[in-house]
């Protein structure tokens, strides 16, 4: 039995009025219209953004790849190895410190990258397609101010 609200509350808490919910119903639209557009190429989330981000940047230790990427330490280092055991991605020893180790991408990783990239960008003209032009930069814009760099 649910109890109603009194006329008198002047502000009564509404779910969907609420920016966590919003942003997080509309991830799940990005991400579903993503994983769509990719079809079987079997990658998840955090595997697509490491390939892009070494796309755009070019080698980089696994650390600096996951705080580029937005992951945590733990979860790199897996989709590390899981992108090496497709032959997407190599890893070597820094030169300037043995601990540290570069990923880098091969050749099959480079040509999965430019097919991410089209994917990724047919995704998000679709979740963006109710927005206007001018609408879809000042959400992005917003969004920046946001998200710490």
């Amino acid at each position: 039995m649910s109890v109603p609200a009194h006329k008198s509350d002047t502000k009564v808490y509404r779910l969907e009025d609420q920016i966590g919910y919003l942003l997080g119903r509309a991830q799940a639209v990005a991400l579903g219209n993503l994983r769509r557009d990719m079809g079987d190429l079997d990658l998840t989330p955090p595997q697509l953004g490491a390939i892009l981000k070494l796309m755009e940047v070019g080698q980089l230790s696994q650390n600096e790849l996951g705080r580029q990427s937005g992951m945590k330490p733990a979860t790199v280092h897996g989709v590390i190895q899981r992108l090496q055991k497709r032959g997407l991605v190599a890893t070597a020893p820094s030169p300037d410190d043995q601990r540290r180790h570069l990923v880098s991408l091969t050749q099959s990783g480079r040509a999965m990258a430019l097919t991410l990239a089209d994917h990724s960008r047919r995704a998000a003209e679709k979740t963006l397609s109710p927005l206007n032009e001018a609408e879809q930069q000042e959400l992005a814009d917003y969004l920046r101010r946001i998200v710490p760099a």
